[in-house]
């Protein structure tokens, strides 16, 4: 079983079917990549860390926050959305 990664992230993109969430601690979150294996590539948008979230029903359960705690886990060779909460 891989681990459950959690951060804390701030909602900067918001579209019709997808959000997209930039960590609070970018550098833990590139280390958590490393760790898992995961290219580092994929959630790199000119030079600011982006990660897109289209998973609809964990978008709904945001209740459109500003912020919110995201938590993933590695598959294959994706990471893959566990849970998505809004924070205060």
């Amino acid at each position: 079983m891989e681990e459950i990664y959690s951060f804390s992230a701030n909602v900067v993109i918001r579209r019709k079917y997808r959000i997209g969430i930039n960590p609070d601690d970018r550098d833990a979150f590139m280390d958590y990549l490393d760790r898992a294996g995961l290219s580092r590539i994929a959630y790199l948008n000119r030079g600011e860390c982006l990660i897109w979230v289209n998973n609809r029903k964990l978008i709904k359960a945001a209740h459109g926050a500003g912020r919110v705690r995201y938590s993933v886990q590695k598959r294959a060779s994706r990471m893959f959305a566990v849970n998505l909460e809004p924070l205060p």
